[in-house]
This record gives C-alpha cells, sequence and structure tokens, in this order.
C-alpha cells in the first residue's frame, strides 16, 4: 500500500512539474523596461549613473495565497572608464585614429535579491552581476554581463492542503515515505543559478539578449534522488526612446520570453514621458493582461511608479488582476524620467 502511495504522490509531483514548465518559471515584471537588470545583466554597464531598485508585485488577486513576488537591486561602475585627454599634444592623425578605436567603458557590479511566495512555496534568490564592454566615437556601446546566484527553495506545510492520495475527500493523515521525506529532509534545499547576457545601445536604441538558470537547478522530491531539472529561459529584449517635443519623449519597448524547449511569451508597452518629471503609459502581455503605468521622477533622484494588470484571459476572469510598485533612487547625471525607465 505504502509503495502505491509513493508512486502515486511522485506521478503527482511529475505532473506538477510538467505543468511548471509549461507556465512561468521566473516570477514576470511589468516594469522590466525600468529594471531590465531582472533578466539580463549586461544593462549595468549601459549607464554611469548608481540606482538601487525595490519593487513588489501582487499577481492572481482574488485566489487566495496569490503570488507575491519582491526584490531589491543596485549597480554601480567600480571605476572611470579609460579614455584619452583632449588636450595631450598628438597629432591630429593620432588624435583621429584614436577616436575611431574602442574605448574600454570600466568596470560596472550589481546586486540583485529576490523573494518569490506562491502558495506553500517560496524561493528567495541572492546574485551578484558583473559588467563591462566597449564603446565607439560614433556612440555605439557593445557590453556583456554575468550573474552568479544561490537560491534556496522552501516548502511549508502548515500553508498547504495535502490530501490522501487514495481518497481526495479525506484529508492526508501520514504514511506516504516520499512526502514525509521530502517535508522532514528536503523541503529547504539550495541551488546555484546562472544567467549571461549582451547588450547593445545606439542612439536611443537599446537591443538585448540574455539566458537565465543556465546552470539548471536541480531539486531533489524523493530519497531515491529523483531529480528535475529547470529549464533555461530566453529573453530578447529591445527598446527605443525618441523626442516628441520639448521636454517629452515616447519610448517603445518589447520582451520575448522562452523556457526552452516548450513555453514562448512576448509583451511590449508604451510609455510617455512630460516635463521632465511625469511618465505613464500602457503595456499588453500576448494572451495573459493588459495594464497601464504611472510614475512620478523627484528632482532629489527618486522615482516612485505603480502598474495595474487587468487580465484577459478565462484563467485571470476569475482574479482581480495584479499591481506592482517601484521605488528607484539614481545617484548621478540625467536623473530624468526617460533614465530611470531605460538604461541607457
Amino acid at each position: 500500500m505504502i509503495k502505491r502511495l509513493e508512486l502515486r504522490l511522485l506521478l503527482f509531483l511529475c505532473i506538477l512539474h510538467i505543468a511548471n514548465i509549461h507556465s512561468q518559471q521566473l516570477p514576470q515584471f511589468t516594469f522590466y523596461q525600468t529594471v531590465p537588470l531582472v533578466y539580463n545583466p549586461s544593462v549595468i554597464s549601459l549607464s554611469d549613473q548608481t540606482t538601487i531598485n525595490m519593487g513588489a508585485r501582487w499577481q492572481m488577486l482574488g485566489f487566495g495565497q496569490e503570488p507575491l513576488s519582491s526584490y531589491t537591486s543596485f549597480k554601480t561602475r567600480i571605476n572611470k572608464p579609460s579614455s584619452y585627454n583632449p588636450s595631450l599634444r598628438v597629432s591630429k592623425s593620432i588624435r583621429s585614429e584614436m577616436e575611431f578605436e574602442p574605448k574600454f567603458l570600466g568596470h560596472y557590479v550589481g546586486g540583485y535579491f529576490l523573494a518569490d511566495n506562491y502558495g506553500a512555496f517560496r524561493k528567495l534568490n541572492f546574485s551578484a552581476m558583473y559588467s563591462s564592454g566597449v564603446s565607439f566615437y560614433s556612440g555605439l556601446k557593445l557590453t556583456g554581463g554575468v550573474r552568479f546566484g544561490l537560491s534556496n527553495h522552501s516548502f511549508f506545510k502548515d500553508k498547504a492542503t495535502v490530501l490522501n492520495p487514495s481518497d481526495f475527500n479525506s484529508a492526508y493523515s501520514g504514511g506516504d515515505n516520499t512526502y514525509d521525506n521530502f517535508v522532514l529532509n528536503q523541503s529547504n534545499q539550495f541551488s546555484f543559478d546562472l544567467s549571461a547576457g549582451f547588450s547593445l545601445a545606439y542612439n536611443g536604441l537599446v537591443f538585448g539578449l540574455s539566458a537565465a538558470q543556465i546552470t539548471k537547478d536541480y531539486l531533489t522530491l524523493s530519497s531515491s534522488s529523483v531529480n528535475f531539472d529547470r529549464n533555461i529561459h530566453w529573453h530578447v529584449f529591445g527598446a527605443y526612446i525618441f523626442p516628441i517635443g520639448q521636454n517629452s519623449e515616447m519610448q517603445v519597448s518589447s520582451i520575448l520570453k522562452q523556457v526552452v524547449p516548450f513555453q514562448f511569451s512576448i509583451e511590449g508597452s508604451l510609455s510617455f514621458y512630460v516635463a521632465n518629471n511625469w511618465f505613464f503609459g500602457a503595456n499588453y502581455r500576448h494572451s495573459n493582461s493588459s495594464g497601464v503605468f504611472a510614475g512620478y521622477c523627484f528632482d532629489s533622484g527618486f522615482s516612485v511608479s505603480y502598474a495595474l494588470d487587468i487580465p484577459i484571459n478565462n484563467i485571470y476572469l476569475y482574479s482581480q488582476g495584479g499591481h506592482e510598485f517601484l521605488l528607484v533612487y539614481t545617484i548621478g547625471n540625467n536623473i530624468r524620467p526617460s533614465n530611470y525607465i531605460s538604461t541607457f
């Protein structure tokens, strides 16, 4: 009897894992265009500002124990980029050649902390980032970056409703070795995570490609060491900012996500920046949700943003949508809203 219970529970965990492959394993954020370092570590070297970001997102409100994702991140440059001094007494031909040579952007570092809560499960991630690159006289920038992280995965049995595998009308009362062993010995696990990417930026146009969970995070689900590897996430990000009047700009941005080899999703947003302080816009997540967002940039360097997600598919019709908040503090030049929303 116990063996059959173990087999049923193991089969159930396999089904959950397969369903998770088709769903988003990493949390998604509406303000991806504001803090793209969440998906691509190479963007931290596209601007010289030091930034500190704090964000939180509530999803699927109305279901109970709704997913809550919150994060804190920062990035800064730890040395000055290499460049030549125009006052040096060198010939015009040599100076011209120096202008055409790529210039080292310097070393940029950052940190990222994520707390992802969904039902009885919680994931904590601590990551460190490094990025560098080169720039050319034309203004073109090419950067690359990596992120090393350590994740903690926890299961809280007090928040879970576990049914008897042989009778779904009654609660589980013990006796399944697989589940009992998981709760006692494996409900708190650590794993290593690696992400990498590159970015191109030129005259208000940015393109980035990155991969997350390259190491395929392994979690043990039974005493017999049955492991399920998680899938690589590919992200393709693009954005373009152009002026639409005095002290006003518009940004078009999009991000494509694929969980290899299954899920593919696309998201786009349109943002407006007015009078150097206000910004607002709308976003659309294909077959999932649409939404609006707005924010204000203070002269002190703080920026506050809010986003409302409106469900558009059948599953989300039973929920009240989602809310997202973002607080950004920037140190450095050019702290207008467009520099909060973008990284260039």
